[in-house]
């Protein structure tokens, strides 16, 4: 089936670009091969494939009659091709059960279902929206020009297998997010500086305290003690803006110092991690209004 080429608003782009990233989390777990993995991939295959319908069918525009429409429903709207409603019709059906009572697929129907939705999002993209599978990517949903291309830079190394790069070029996303463009050394700053605790901890931080030691010997040492106190505070207040990507930072921060010591499939599975922390990141601090 080709439908008339539809034109991508900001709503459908961010349906496409979390329907594809809710597909690359089911990849990640069908690389496992234990029950908890083999579930959840079914669930987000099958949840990538009714957001994607959904859009097709755009069911806000039926008739009143049809706007509450389930999936099999939505199937039948969507003007696929036999084949295709049969394979994603099977891909529902796995679902149900794995939800409803635990019985959760084996690994070899995973994959077959991982590559039907992949088929499926490949030729949505293409015949409805003009667009190839590579074009999306939760690049496009960084409001920021720099790190949006930045990290379109560490995808594109990542396609051309030079996994190293991308650990690298997402270290400087990252350096570029909190120094630069978030700046969240200086928020930071601004956080111990009202949360200090105590009058003395909040004196000794202002940028006047060594001032009243200025005739005195130790006048360069206490500014450096008054700067130092400032930025462990400053260090210690930072991670409160990672919450629950702290144990990430540290992964990728492990990745980045002992790089040369990782190769083969070890490197790539990193690389995804690495980039997956840097880009979630970027996101949960846009929402935040930190970015």
């Amino acid at each position: 089936m080709t439908w008339p080429t539809k034109k991508l608003g900001d709503v459908e782009l961010r349906i496409l670009v979390l329907a594809k990233a809710m597909f690359m989390w089911g990849c990640d777990f069908a690389r496992n091969k234990d029950e908890i993995s083999r579930m959840l991939a079914i669930h987000a295959f099958d949840n990538t494939v009714e957001m994607i319908l959904n859009l097709v069918v755009e069911s806000d525009k039926l008739p009143k009659d049809k706007r509450k429409i389930n999936f099999h429903n939505l199937l039948e709207e969507s003007g696929l091709d036999g084949t295709t409603k049969r394979q994603l019709s099977g891909l529902h059906d796995q679902r149900n059960p794995a939800q409803h009572h635990a019985d959760i697929p084996d690994y070899e129907t995973i994959i077959k279902y991982k590559a039907y939705t992949e088929n499926f999002l490949k030729m949505i993209l293409k015949n409805r929206f003009s667009l190839l599978y590579e074009d999306i990517s939760l690049a496009l949903l960084i409001r920021n020009n720099t790190l949006s291309e930045m990290v379109r830079s560490a995808e594109e190394a990542f396609a051309e297998k030079n996994y190293r790069k991308v650990i690298e070029l997402c270290e400087k996303t990252l350096v570029e997010a909190s120094f630069s463009v978030g700046d969240i050394f200086k928020k930071a700053g601004v956080l111990t500086g009202y949360f200090k605790g105590g009058d003395e901890f909040g004196e000794v931080i202002k940028s006047s305290y060594a001032e009243r030691y200025k005739e005195k010997d130790y006048y360069e040492f206490a500014k450096e003690i008054s700067k130092a106190f400032l930025q462990l505070g400053q260090a210690t207040t930072t991670m409160q803006f990672f919450i629950d990507h702290k144990v990430a930072f540290l992964e990728h921060r492990w990745r980045v110092e002992n790089l040369e010591a990782i190769s083969g499939e070890k490197l790539k599975e990193e690389a995804i991690a690495s980039l997956d922390f840097v880009i979630n990141l970027i996101l949960k601090w846009q929402e935040e209004k930190i970015l």
